[in-house]
């Protein structure tokens, strides 16, 4: 096989690849406004919101979007959300909310989702660890909600009140990307459809709407995007395999012609 035709090949196979699990902004929902402040890492697309809410308005507005405030389940992602505010945006604001909260109960930090934080950035003295201030305080006074500190040089989060005078800052909203379908879909539990792209449900699977102090429950799971990936994958293997064995035909052809 010459070398022009094994560099179509592996050029057409990372095309399909590439097409499969798009990496760029265009994979996320078609409502989010395209700017600097929309990024996307990993299964998600996130908008960095430079206005300043209290964490319980942040997250409204959040779930108004579509999404939901971040989830940082991770050192990558840390590290992700860090260099985007810090040398992508150049954020000039020092608290960023994230979606962590022990409203539910003292202590117990949960992400919105219902999920319990696996993997923690707490400064010292913060969240699971507070030790005065407002641990016995009136609900209403309690350090509840999490926040990103950039003037902190490693980010680390801080527990501060979900609500009231004094704790307005920027915020983080999460999305899932979009899964693609090829065609109209009905909703998902409480998802939404649009066109031929349904939008996994963004409310917790558990947890307590503070604005309301009702119980919320939600059993249905997001939609994954394995089933599309392997797709592609499939359908990329198969092409490569017809390219190879043709190839090797053309080849044994002019060797009998030669």
């Amino acid at each position: 096989m010459s070398v022009l035709s094994e560099a179509a090949i592996t050029l057409f196979v990372l095309l399909l690849f590439t097409g499969g699990t798009e990496s760029s902004i265009d994979s996320c929902p078609a409502s989010l406004t395209r700017n600097q402040f929309l990024q996307e890492f990993g299964d998600y697309c996130f908008q960095f919101i430079h206005v300043e809410k209290t964490w319980v308005d942040a997250r409204k507005d959040c779930n108004h979007r579509g999404g939901d405030l971040v989830q940082v389940v991770d050192l990558d992602f840390q590290k992700f959300i860090l260099n985007t505010l810090r040398e992508v945006l150049h954020w000039d604001r020092h608290g960023v909310w994230i979606g962590a909260t022990d409203h539910d109960v003292e202590q117990k930090w949960m992400w919105v989702t219902g999920q319990v934080l696996n993997w923690t950035n707490w400064m010292p003295g913060e969240g699971p660890q507070h030790t005065g201030g407002f641990l016995f305080a009136p609900s209403h006074e309690s350090e509840d909600c999490a926040q990103i500190r950039l003037d902190d040089t490693l980010g680390r989060w801080h527990d501060y009140r979900c609500s009231g005078v004094g704790v307005h800052y920027s915020y983080i909203c999460q999305y899932f990307k979009p899964v693609s379908t090829g065609q109209a879909t009905a909703p998902i539990g409480n998802g939404q459809t649009t066109g031929s792209a349904t939008y996994p449900p963004h409310i917790p699977t558990s947890g307590i709407d503070m604005t309301t102090n009702q119980q919320i429950v939600q059993t249905s799971r997001p939609v994954t995007s394995e089933s599309v990936k392997f797709s592609t994958e499939h359908l990329a293997m198969s092409v490569l395999q017809g390219i190879t064995l043709g190839s090797k035909r053309l080849q044994n052809d002019e060797k009998a012609d030669d």
